[in-house]
């Protein structure tokens, strides 16, 4: 990704959170690691997930969330196993 793209991707993140699209919250690691762990564990043996995909996964199972946003197969199948809708 260019500098200039990664600038503007940033600039739609932040306006997305002023419009109140998306909401900045906070996982504490002490929370992470054994959901993570949990799901790690549970994940089918065929998953290949690397470690930021199951983390992802992981915060979003702690805030409760409906849903998750993914292009990455691995990460999709390891969201929709956890009972979460995803898209696109």
């Amino acid at each position: 990704m260019t500098s200039e793209k990664m600038q503007k991707a940033q600039a739609a993140i932040h306006r997305a959170m002023l419009e109140g699209y998306l909401e900045r919250r906070e996982v504490a690691p002490h929370q992470w690691f054994p959901q993570a762990h949990r799901i790690s564990l549970h994940a089918t043996t065929g998953c290949v997930c690397r470690a930021l995909d199951v983390l992802h996964v992981a915060a979003a199972v702690i805030l409760k969330a409906k849903g998750m946003l993914s292009f990455d197969k691995h990460q999709r199948e390891l969201a929709k196993a956890e009972g979460l809708e995803v898209a696109p």
